[in-house]
């Protein structure tokens, strides 16, 4: 019953504090790039419903308000005054107070959301799939709606930065970027208004590029990931260069931005090239020949195959001679009664966890399990070919205790040392 109670108190205090979590995740797809399945999966936790075709995102700042030199008539008559939001220095609650309209305007559009971040109220607008209404175009609309609103009811100036549309939540970090940008042309545009950075900067298509997710991506992918998850991410990497319009020289640098991730994760695990790219050093040339992107993808592909395959090779060889080495260090030392799988990677300077898995993996036995068969093979040899009495062949083979030795001796054969040894030399 009290275990009932408290999974209730602990939803109920969940859903209280929803629109707070809801807040700090909205901040970090704005702060970061984070992965389309990370978001869409977080999105489902926090009860959001961000699904759009278009995404844009915009910035509130409120426009500083300028010091004011002696009293008004009012002060100077001793008359009592009713201090406005204006003219308090509490930052804080002036933005609270923003914030609350720009979320009361935004909950009209659908799937709109505003939060704070840092000291800037954030607008995240979305694009209804099949809408014919451009999306820049309802988000400046609501924006100075907002702004209109904040003048009139809380006698504030705030300036407003959009950013451009994007196409992905994954994108909504570059989009704030933007939106960001546009407040710095305050200076040069004056507060109260809304800036968009189209307006103010030319549009350029981003450059294609390999950007820092993408890389590490296909590292992972190179040294843990599967084939499929190799294959699907290349397919990814190249769609980029049928989706844009790059131009020639744009397309041999993002192939040599490729290769050159590829060839940091070859140096490191010091593959032979010549077994990677083939004989000479004419795999830079090889650019130079492709005519279409599917032949590069096709390449990649290859090159990436074999590489991922040396670093599986590789990794079982570490792997085999890591469980050689700790049986011959079992196989030396097994006699101390205070061996243990600690000491055994303080030898092999490795982790016990990393240890652990790896010798069950390779031995299909556990530590102790292989330590115990190996002390039990040696008991066995002393009693059929030495004089040496229990208690001293248990000192020998490492137990401290003879009574256990000898429990453990009968557990694995079924009979005591002193019946082995008597049937030993029978036989």
């Amino acid at each position: 019953m009290a275990a009932k109670e408290n999974v209730q108190l602990l939803t109920e205090h969940y859903r209280k504090n929803l629109p707070i979590l809801q807040s700090l995740f909205l901040s970090s797809l704005v702060s970061r790039r984070l992965q389309e399945a990370e978001i869409h999966e977080k999105c489902e936790h926090y009860d959001l419903d961000l699904s759009g075709d278009r995404y844009m995102v915009s910035a509130i700042r409120i426009d500083s308000v300028p010091a004011r030199r002696g009293l008004d008539e009012s002060e100077a008559s001793g008359k009592s005054t009713t201090l406005s939001l204006k003219d308090t220095n509490d930052t804080q609650l002036q933005l609270f107070a923003v914030f609350n309209i720009a979320e009361e305007i935004a909950s009209l559009h659908p799937k709109c959301r505003a939060f704070i971040h840092h000291d800037e109220v954030v607008v995240l607008s979305v694009g209804e799939p099949g809408s014919d209404k451009p999306l820049a175009d309802q988000t400046l609309r609501l924006l100075d709606e907002i702004r209109f609103s904040v003048e009139r009811f809380l006698k504030l100036s705030v300036t407003i930065g959009a950013g451009s549309e994007v196409g992905q939540l994954s994108e909504l970090a570059g989009s704030y970027e933007e939106a960001v940008k546009a407040l710095d042309y305050r200076v040069i545009l004056g507060g109260n208004k809304v800036i968009w950075i189209e307006d103010v900067e030319s549009r350029q298509t981003d450059p294609l590029s390999l950007d820092e997710m993408k890389e590490k991506e296909l590292v992972r992918c190179l040294k843990v990931g599967s084939d499929q998850e190799l294959v699907h991410l290349l397919e990814e990497l190249f769609k980029a260069l049928t989706d844009t319009k790059a131009s020639y020289q744009d397309f041999q640098v993002y192939l040599l931005e490729l290769l050159t991730a590829v060839i940091k994760v070859a140096k490191d695990i010091r593959v032979d090239f010549e077994k990677l790219f083939g004989d000479g050093a004419g795999f830079l040339g090889q650019f130079i020949k492709f005519s279409h992107a599917d032949e590069a993808k096709a390449w990649f592909l290859d090159i990436c195959m074999k590489l991922k395959q040396s670093i599986a090779t590789d990794r079982q060889s570490s792997y085999n001679k890591l469980v050689d080495e700790a049986k011959e260090y079992i196989k030396a030392h097994y006699g101390d009664h205070d061996i243990s799988i600690a000491k055994v990677c303080q030898h092999l300077h490795i982790s016990t966890g990393y240890f652990s898995n790896i010798f069950k993996k390779e031995t299909k036995t556990t530590f102790v399990n292989y330590l115990m068969s190996v002390r039990m093979d040696a008991a066995q040899d002393l009693l059929a070919t030495t004089d040496l009495k229990a208690f001293e062949i248990a000192e020998r083979v490492g137990f401290a205790d003879p009574n256990y030795f000898s429990f453990c001796f009968r557990k694995k054969f079924g009979i005591s040392p002193k019946e082995y040894r008597i049937g030993a030399r029978s036989s």
